[in-house]
């Protein structure tokens, strides 16, 4: 496919005795000269094994070309004749290091990347071959070397070792006892998901109650599996209620396709997921780019946190929330379910480095806390396609890990696992709540705010509710991020309605209900209007910058597109609801406040196990 799309653009992939890479030297302000010059060997290595010797631009002349010299990776080759280039880019992150070699052509153009992730200069030297070969295959449309398949293929992983065999592709492999002092060091990936299967079972104290099924996919067939069940969720009538949500809120421009940007993150981002129609666990037999920050064990804690998502699902079941019309609902269920996952991947983290779970798990979320998506993506390395999408899609896609995470931690910590597994019948129904444990264990409720009425004779395009994500979203497009974030903290409810006009352009309607602020959130809603004007420029654009804002006590009512005469109809319908949130339930019941030194010692990690 690399070469047909080569040919059409009217360039052709060059043979590999035609190619000349030159291997740039690295900085080494986070390795030392001795460790940066082993790994650049080993890239060398790498290069050689997939375009030969010829192919490789000599050491001495790099040296004799570029000494002392500071060139961009294009001016590097002219100078070395070459027509492409390795260069490099390290940092330290939490005690890991992270190299990620690029592979640029002559005039500049990035063609391929290249992550290693280790704890020491070791671990990531000896990712350097494997990964560097496949990227320069890749980037060149090169078949890989006949080795010997990695699985591909059922695995039924059953409850117990006398488990019957059943007819489903793939051997049937029995759960063996976790042994936690001499970890085993799998030799296939079938070991892998049994010890991994064990261990989750062990540090989380939820047990199988029918055989788990595995499926492992090569990365075609795992893109081709990732896509159709997107697609199953990404229909037409949901990706048209997408795009006019964005449009309305003015989330991205006019002709960004909600479809076709959350199915490309996916493929980027995703190592692995669970599937509760089908009941199996899908999971990439190498994983991303996007995984590697976890390190060398990055596969394993992959699958613990899927087959934590099977667990979920057998003792409490996985609601289907896509055809919900409540945004902020789905997003909150969504979080419980992920930050219950990414806690139980840290605790076999934990366990298997003979750290205290607790602690561990205290320590991660209070290190992610307040972190936005772009903190976590520059944490996390390199994501091109999640880096250019929208920030809704960013926040959307990766809020539920953050924050879930956050509010799963602080409930382990005062009860443990068994506490946490009394969240998933008394689940967070507002992002308000997720983002904020506190008002979640006050049992504090949104406003009841209704789904605003459509003005006579327009049609209804969508209904929703932005919460507290989606509203400072909303604002986040013309106002400083953390300017938002403080203003909708005082979020107290919200309903929408998107309508189509008689012209064909939309219009929307937006009921919001604050505990403290509204007129503060008011003002930053008028001020809006630049921002608004200056999408409605856009030929794709269908909805105009013409707005009436109407504040009401604890109620902001917002109507957009309409005609002036229902501009003020719509907005001051908007504020005409109760808003009155209902009594404080605690989901949890009565629970004893923690005491200022179990707080310090959770956040320092010395919270005993």
């Amino acid at each position: 496919m690399i070469l047909a799309l080569c040919l059409l653009l009217g360039t052709a992939t060059p043979a590999a005795h035609e190619r000349a890479i030159a291997v740039l030297p690295m900085e080494t302000s986070a390795l030392d000269p001795a460790s940066a010059s082993a790994l650049e060997q080993e890239v060398r290595a790498a290069v050689v094994e997939v375009v030969g010797e010829s192919g490789l631009v000599p050491a001495d002349s790099l040296r004799a070309n570029l000494a002392g010299s500071h060139l961009s990776p294009a001016e590097a080759a002219r100078k070395l004749s070459a027509t492409h280039v390795l260069t490099s880019t390290t940092r330290k992150m939490e005690g890991a290091l992270a190299v990620v070699w690029s592979l640029v052509a002559a005039g500049g153009n990035p063609v391929g990347s290249a992550r290693l992730v280790g704890f020491t200069p070791a671990e990531v030297r000896s990712e350097a071959r494997p990964k560097i070969e496949k990227m320069l295959r890749e980037s060149f449309g090169l078949a890989a070397p006949s080795r010997e398949a990695t699985p591909t293929g059922i695995l039924r992983i059953p409850d117990g070792p006398k488990a019957e065999q059943t007819t489903a592709p793939g051997p049937v492999i029995p759960a063996a006892p976790l042994v936690p002092q001499e970890p085993a060091r799998p030799e296939s990936m079938e070991a892998l998901i049994r010890e991994t299967v064990a261990e989750v079972e062990e540090v989380r104290g939820l047990k199988r109650q029918s055989p788990l099924q595995v499926m492992l996919l090569d990365d075609e067939l795992f893109g081709k599996a990732l896509r159709q069940k997107a697609e199953q969720e990404l229909t037409a009538k949901a990706v048209a209620k997408e795009r006019a949500r964005w449009t309305a809120f003015n989330l991205a421009p006019a002709s960004a396709d909600p479809g076709k940007i959350v199915l490309s993150v996916l493929d980027e981002q995703v190592a692995g997921f669970y599937d509760p129609q089908a009941k199996a666990l899908t999971v990439r037999s190498h994983v991303p780019d996007s995984a590697a920050s976890l390190g060398p064990d990055g596969i394993r804690f992959v699958l613990a946190h899927e087959i934590e998502h099977a667990l979920q699902d057998q003792h409490f079941g996985i609601p289907d929330l896509n055809g919900d019309v409540d945004d902020d609902l789905r997003l909150a269920r969504l979080s419980l379910f992920e930050g219950d996952a990414q806690a139980t991947m840290i605790a076999v983290a934990a366990h298997r480095a003979g750290k205290p779970v607790d602690a561990t798990i205290s320590v991660a979320a209070q290190a992610m806390k307040g972190m936005t998506a772009q903190d976590l993506m520059r944490q996390s390395g390199f994501s091109p396609l999640l880096l250019q999408a929208p920030a809704v899609v960013r926040e959307e896609l990766l809020t539920p890990y953050v924050a879930g995470l956050e509010l799963v931690a602080e409930v382990h910590r005062r009860g443990g696992w068994a506490l946490v597994n009394r969240m998933f019948q008394n689940a967070p129904s507002t992002m308000h709540e997720v983002l904020h444990p506190d008002v979640y264990l006050a049992g504090e409720h949104p406003a009841p705010v209704p789904f605003p009425a459509a003005p006579p004779s327009l049609s209804v395009v969508a209904k929703g509710r932005m919460g507290e994500v989606g509203s400072r979203l909303a604002l986040a497009s013309c106002i400083d991020d953390n300017v938002a974030r403080d203003l909708v903290s005082t979020w107290s409810g919200d309903a929408y309605t998107i309508v189509r006009t008689a012209s064909g352009a939309l219009a929307v309607i937006w009921s919001t209900s604050w505990s403290d602020g509204a007129p503060g959130f008011a003002n930053v809603l008028k001020m809006q209007t630049p921002c608004w004007q200056d999408a409605a420029k856009d030929p794709a654009s269908n909805i105009s910058a013409d707005a009436e804002v109407r504040v009401d006590g604890p109620r902001v009512g917002l109507a957009r597109g309409l005609s002036r005469f229902a501009l003020e109809s719509a907005a001051a319908s908007a504020v005409a609801f109760a808003g009155l949130a209902p009594a404080p339930t605690p989901p949890l019941g009565a629970l004893k406040p923690a005491s200022a030194s179990e707080k310090t010692r959770a956040e320092q990690g010395t919270a005993a196990d």
